[in-house]
């Protein structure tokens, strides 16, 4: 496994001009997940057939690439494979999840409630990587997690499943991006995305193989999936590691709290949904309690 990478710039805005078309590019789009994965639920495809599609895709396309550009160095991915395993688990788990959380949840609401991302990135920084962490970091943190308790707790089994669903996927999230900060900086960066989405993509297979999930896919669901795979993974991933290397992982998470933003406006355009008062509410809750902890860490 590899050492950790040099240290980041402190924001993701003042790091240089690359890294904010980075950064404006990555939140038009990252906004696209939970309405990729509802787009995929509405096409007719099972959730586990959905998400090995879409990150088989993206692996396939990203393979090329590498070969194409003589890139792909087969050595050091096996010198890492115990590393790109856990990491591939961790986004199998998670991807999974949020595929099956749309079932009880509408686009808008989960990209609020996937948020504690956050939270639980300060809380892994902390604990793992001894990073500094005081008081009114302590409120802020506790104020998002009230945030995605008022969104949690709606009215009718359905939606609180997905909330819960949610926090479990976003907490493999938050640690997989902890463990990329810590070990995956020194990896060359086309390996490590490789790496990254094949290992991801065979957990997902394996889990849908044991689930006897596979099945053809329609036309309708091939195209969604195919267009997530491209949109959501190959380019939005592509950003978010990038800035992962070249930014601080809670500045890069704090900057992101303003993806639901636009995954609302994505699940207005696409379905017209308006959230609820007390979604609004405990959205805007959680990105004050993750916007109190990131003001307090600068």
């Amino acid at each position: 496994m590899s050492a950790a990478p040099p240290a980041a710039p402190a924001s993701p805005l003042t790091a240089s001009p690359g890294a904010a078309w980075l950064l404006s590019l990555l939140l038009a789009i990252d906004g696209l997940h939970f309405v990729f994965a509802d787009m995929a639920r509405r096409s007719g495809m099972d959730p586990r057939l959905s998400t090995v599609l879409v990150m088989g895709i993206a692996t396939l396309i990203v393979g090329v690439y590498g070969l194409a550009t003589r890139q792909l160095d087969i050595a050091e991915l096996r010198r890492n494979l115990l590393f790109l395993a856990a990491i591939g688990f961790m986004v199998a788990l998670s991807t999974q999840i949020g595929y099956f959380a749309v079932r009880f949840v509408d686009p808008g609401a989960a990209a609020l409630l996937s948020q504690m991302v956050n939270v639980w990135s300060i809380v892994f920084g902390v604990l793992w990587l001894r990073e500094p962490f005081n008081r009114v970091q302590g409120l802020g943190a506790m104020i998002a997690l009230c945030g995605a308790a008022i969104v949690a707790l709606q009215p009718g089994d359905f939606f609180r499943i997905g909330s819960l669903m949610l926090l479990v996927s976003t907490f493999s999230y938050a640690l997989h991006g902890v463990i990329v900060k810590r070990n995956g900086g020194t990896m060359r960066f086309v390996n490590f995305f490789f790496g990254r989405l094949l290992l991801t993509t065979l957990w997902l297979l394996l889990s849908g193989v044991l689930q006897g999930a596979l099945s053809m896919p329609n036309l309708r669901g091939l195209g969604v999936v195919a267009l997530a795979g491209i949109v959501d993974v190959v380019i939005s991933r592509a950003l978010y590691y990038l800035l992962l290397r070249r930014v601080h992982v809670s500045a890069l998470a704090v900057t992101l709290t303003l993806s639901p933003v636009v995954a609302a406006v994505w699940s207005f355009v696409f379905y017209a949904t308006v959230p609820s008062l007390q979604q609004i509410v405990g959205g805007g809750v959680v990105l004050a309690g993750v916007a109190v902890v990131a003001r307090a860490r600068r």
